[in-house]
């Protein structure tokens, strides 16, 4: 890592094509090769999405699970093979030995031996349409002639409906019957449907009514979702004979019952010695049975140049999100110039996962909205809903690709009322699930963000409720006020409102008191711009009083803080969310010694080599939960950008650049090597699951629940540009740049700031 210094000068210059040379391709993103045991419980197998519709590949070499859409849902496992040689019984693919995965922007590959067969798997979810669609590739290298036998499982799960109860209901509802060759499964509660159609012909079909996989079993004895619980795998129908009885004879017995619960197709292929035999598998959902063949059918005329029609497409909207295509964004990502890999990677694949997380039903056409994670699946939120506290993350890069969009999601939000849920439901526009705590945080920090990055002034004035989004954000900044005792501390209740899976931190927290201290200082500012210094001193006040209160949760010479309870007991938590919160909400209100012992506390007992912990693996509340994202187990996926953004902040620059990974050893960045960014992965040091030597993204069945890619992943992008750049927009004032010198070369070309584009320049000092 170069030593010297840097000075940085931000200038107004016109957009700059030749820019777009310093780009990686979006297939220059991809992850390595990871090779693992699939049904490795801890492994979390890469999602894919085409912008509409997403799904994650499974626990095997052709399966995959979570097919979804914002309408449709098709998200048990589907496309478990099991196979046989020359009429002998079948055996699991995903027992059978390892696979090698491998995710790209635009597919998913995998790879598997098998009794000297070889078997490769390409998936792709099509531009122009919701469906999983997997081309299948088997080569012989032996000597001799092979006959190969599968099965592939379906699940009769269509539906245009999602369920949100715990535990979730039993998903596989759907009418099944065949037409043709074509696997037709119906919703019985509206007309949307699936079809299952492959480019051979079928050699047997039937029907069976066990459960087909371990997605709705493993929920079964569940009480508590975030109490520590087993792993659970099952296997398909063990104790159902019919089902034995045709792996045992390789046959299916032809018998498809409408009300089966899953469907197994019979697929045969000859193979040469040293020859090979291709199959195209394509799952379309529809708004009908009409419309979801259709599109079947089409994805199989088009399976010859799919992979490389989709990887295209992909390269061009990558392309368009940093100014080279107008209109499918109404602004546009800078483009980096940095002489560090692990700096470029951060920066290149948080950009990717905003584009994951876009939402247009027209692929390159202008976003919905940007949804918070995907794919959903059982246990997980659905893909139609989008929380605030997760968009506050990356509402500042947000605000440079798709300035037009964030406005329309805030407005949306302040519309719905964020005290009446923990999201907004994209379709109805309504509050969904329970209020979180944060809520009043995010607000004013996305509309703070936007106002600052467009200069659109305006919007404090837009009408909102029949008020105005300034008056709004006043009653954001003062809700604490409710909840307040006469510490003036906000008590925000179980940890339900707060961070879910964490039994002691309840009521009076640091963190989001702090907040309220920032809320106050803020929106203080809007109204001064408003011309309304009065209410401005007021709320300018209170926030100083409001950080004297906070101080006295901190725990002196610890480094951390205490959450207050009803019966005035102070419960120390030694989680990460205060570390960051505080020293960012309200950095003058701390001491020196206190922000050493802070900065201490977390290089201590939260950071790690890759990645860190969410809880400290001292707090005793380590021993009450299994989740990954707010637990000892690991974190969340910008616990790590927000602790790296309070180093810098700190004056602890070596050692927020080495934890990315810029003297050579494995950092931060190398857990992008395993895809985008999903929402939480595990601490990776000693005891705890890695891939490839850094921490693993945790897997999206249960404990964990995590989703495989997560919009606030976009936060690293936005550290870039804040925090390693030093972009600072003044509300209302001119756009500043940091003076932290960095060891290293950073610069930003077609930085789009209020309209006009710039240049942030990098030299030695």
């Amino acid at each position: 890592m170069p030593r010297s210094t840097t000075t940085r000068r931000l200038r107004r210059a016109a957009f700059d094509p030749g820019a777009l040379d310093l780009l990686p391709s979006a297939e220059s993103l991809a992850g390595d090769p990871i090779t693992t045991d699939p049904r490795d419980p801890d492994w979390a197998p890469p999602a894919l999405t085409n912008q509409w519709a997403g799904l994650v590949a499974g626990r095997g070499v052709f399966s995959y699970a979570g097919l979804s859409t914002p309408d449709l849902y098709a998200a048990s496992e589907h496309g478990r093979l099991f196979a046989g040689l020359g009429g002998g019984p079948l055996e699991d693919l995903s027992s059978a030995g390892e696979v090698t995965y491998r995710w790209y922007p635009s597919r998913v590959e995998r790879g598997q031996e098998w009794r000297g067969l070889r078997l490769h798997v390409t998936t792709v979810i099509p531009t122009f349409g919701a469906a999983a669609v997997n081309l299948l590739n088997v080569s012989n290298p032996g000597g001799e002639r092979a006959s190969l036998d599968l099965f592939a499982l379906v699940a009769a799960d269509t539906a245009a409906s999602w369920d949100t109860s715990w535990p979730p209901r039993d998903p596989v509802r759907a009418r099944v019957r065949l037409e043709g060759e074509t696997l037709l499964l119906e919703d019985r509660e509206s007309a949307a449907a699936s079809a299952v159609a492959l480019s051979v012909p079928l050699a047997g079909v039937a029907g069976f009514d066990r459960q087909a996989s371990g997605w709705v079993s493993a929920f079964e004895a569940v009480g508590d979702p975030f109490a520590p619980q087993e792993h659970v795998l099952t296997d398909p129908a063990p104790d159902d004979p019919r089902w034995r009885e045709a792996l045992a004879a390789a046959r299916l017995d032809g018998r498809l019952d409408p009300g089966s619960r899953w469907v197994a197709l019979h697929l045969r292929l000859e193979l040469e010695p040293g020859g090979s035999a291709d199959l195209a598998w394509a799952h379309a959902l529809g708004a009908d049975a009409a419309e979801a063949t259709a599109l079947a059918r089409r994805c199989l005329r088009e399976a010859p140049v799919l992979v490389e029609r989709t990887r295209d497409a992909w390269e061009e909207e990558w392309r368009a999100a940093f100014g080279a295509s107008p209109g499918r964004f109404s602004g546009h990502l800078p483009v980096l110039e940095c002489d560090e890999e692990p700096v470029r990677r951060l920066y290149h694949v948080g950009a990717l996962n905003l584009l994951y997380c876009k939402r247009t039903p027209a692929w390159g056409g202008p976003a919905e909205t940007y949804v918070t994670g995907f794919p959903s699946s059982l246990g997980t939120f659905p893909h139609t809903w989008v929380f605030p506290w997760d968009t506050m993350m990356v509402a500042g890069v947000l605000s440079l690709l798709d300035p037009a969009v964030m406005r329309r999601m805030l407005l949306a939000f302040l519309e719905a009322d964020l005290h009446r849920g923990c999201a907004i439901d994209l379709r109805s526009g309504g509050p969904v699930g329970t209020w979180y705590a944060v809520n009043d945080h995010a607000a004013v920090h996305m509309a703070w963000q936007y106002v600052r990055y467009t200069g659109d002034l305006a919007f404090l004035h837009e009408a909102v409720r029949g008020r105005s989004v300034l008056d709004v954000l006043v009653e954001h900044a003062r809700y604490y006020r409710r909840l307040a005792g006469d510490d003036g501390l906000a008590d925000y209740g179980t940890a339900a409102n707060l961070l879910e899976c964490v039994s002691s931190y309840t009521h009076k927290v640091a963190s989001f008191n702090a907040a309220n201290v920032w809320n106050g200082r803020t929106v203080a500012a809007m109204l001064r711009l408003a011309g309304r210094d009065e209410e401005a001193g007021e709320l300018e006040g209170t926030a100083g009083a409001l950080a004297s209160a906070v101080l006295e949760l901190y725990l002196p010479g610890e480094g951390y803080f205490g959450c207050r309870q009803p019966d005035g007991e102070l419960v120390p938590v030694r989680h990460c969310l205060d570390f960051f919160t505080v020293l960012q909400c309200m950095p003058d209100a701390l001491s020196p010694e206190q922000v050493e012992e802070m900065v201490a506390f977390f290089l201590r007992e939260l950071k790690t080599r890759t990645w860190m912990h969410a809880l400290s693996p001292l707090d005793p509340d380590a021993a009450s939960s299994s989740r990954t994202d707010h637990q000892d187990e690991g974190a969340y996926t910008t616990w790590p950008a927000y602790s790296l953004e309070a180093l810098l902040q700190t004056g602890h620059v070596r050692e927020a650049l080495e934890w990315v990974g810029t003297d050579g050893a494995p950092g931060l960045a190398d857990v992008t090597r395993q895809g985008p960014f999903g929402q939480a992965y595990t601490h990776g040091d000693a005891g705890s699951p890695t891939v490839g030597g850094v921490a693993a993204k945790a897997p999206m069945e249960f404990p964990h629940i995590e989703k495989p890619v997560l919009l606030p992943g976009g936060r690293y992008a936005q550290l870039v540009v804040e925090s390693l750049a030093g972009v600072r927009p003044a509300l209302g004032g001119e756009v500043e740049v940091a003076g932290r010198d960095l060891p290293l070369r950073l610069g930003l070309k077609n930085l789009l700031l209020r309209g006009e584009d710039h240049a942030l320049e990098s030299g030695a000092a």
